[in-house]
């Protein structure tokens, strides 16, 4: 009987020290920010998270986040990296401490090098990416219209590797394209299988960038499409297929992962009519949000 008392009673002592922890885990975040400072939204996701923040001076700005459902420590921390990129500004890890500058400080701040790209923590990172078969030096002029304009990209030559500062989703997304593009194809005639994109829309675009009829020999390329597979077939100069491929890459992406541009194609409508129907809205908007008058809370 004795037993039986101490078994109950070190489950019931069990239980109440588990029982807070798993309610902690479990702690959810409703975000409503309605023009508020930047600096009480950053002091805010502080208190939460228990991160250290040093906010460069030229960090100001009002922001709007309203969440319709509950958030972790972990998606609000992601939030607020996504609400600095929207308004201009970024991290860098300092120690232990997470420094918030403009974006185009980016190249002026020291970085941490990382091994491993973590998209899902956008903050500024320096990586290091040897290449196999492309050379680094030729890769650069290709993929640097491709960055962000506050990124930076280098080549060594003597690993042949690119050197990348930037966001950790923008360097993320570079890295796509290059493991697409290097790749050892000494064949004449290239086939590049399409994961998002539409074959057809691809050759149209490429056929204006490229057009096949074109006079010096050295430039010229052709472009065809298999429609069974969504696949586009180019033929030309190791130099131009290596510049093919990899705006084939770029454009052969989910609208999510699209970094700051996102291409989205038409089966119906004409593009440009979409376009200036779609700039009227946001324009009409926009104006119409400058009339309410909000407030901010934090729940």
């Amino acid at each position: 009987m004795g037993n039986l008392l101490r078994f109950i009673t070190a489950v019931i002592v069990s239980s109440i020290l588990i029982f807070p922890k798993a309610l902690l885990a479990e702690e959810q975040i409703t975000l409503n920010f309605k023009d508020a400072e930047i600096t009480a939204v950053i002091n805010a996701v502080a208190d939460l998270t228990g991160k250290t923040f040093i906010i460069d001076p030229r960090v100001k700005g009002m922001v709007n986040v309203v969440s319709s459902q509950p958030l972790s420590k972990d998606e609000v921390l992601g939030v607020f990296l996504s609400i600095l990129e929207v308004h201009g500004f970024t991290t860098v890890t300092v120690g232990k401490a997470i420094k918030i500058i403009p974006n185009t400080q980016i190249r002026n701040t020291p970085q941490r090098v990382v091994d491993q790209v973590n998209s899902n923590r956008d903050e500024v990172i320096t990586h290091v990416l040897p290449l196999k078969y492309v050379s680094a030096q030729e890769l650069v002029p290709i993929l640097r219209p491709l960055m962000d304009n506050n990124g930076h990209l280098a080549a060594y030559p003597g690993s042949n590797s690119l050197i990348f500062s930037d966001n950790a989703s923008n360097i993320q997304r570079m890295l796509a394209i290059i493991q697409r593009v290097d790749k050892n194809t000494e064949q004449e005639i290239e086939v590049i299988p399409l994961q998002y994109a539409l074959g057809s829309e691809i050759v149209r675009l490429l056929d204006k960038l490229w057009p096949q009829n074109s006079k010096d020999a050295t430039n010229r390329i052709s472009v065809g499409v298999d429609e069974r597979s969504n696949s586009i077939l180019i033929s030309g100069s190791s130099g131009n297929r290596l510049e093919i491929r990899a705006l084939i890459s770029h454009l052969d992406t989910p609208v999510e992962s699209g970094g700051s541009t996102q291409v989205i194609f038409l089966r119906y409508a004409n593009a440009e009519n979409v376009a200036r129907i779609l700039t009227g809205l946001s324009n009409s908007t926009q104006t119409a949000t400058g009339h309410r008058k909000h407030r901010h809370r934090w729940q």
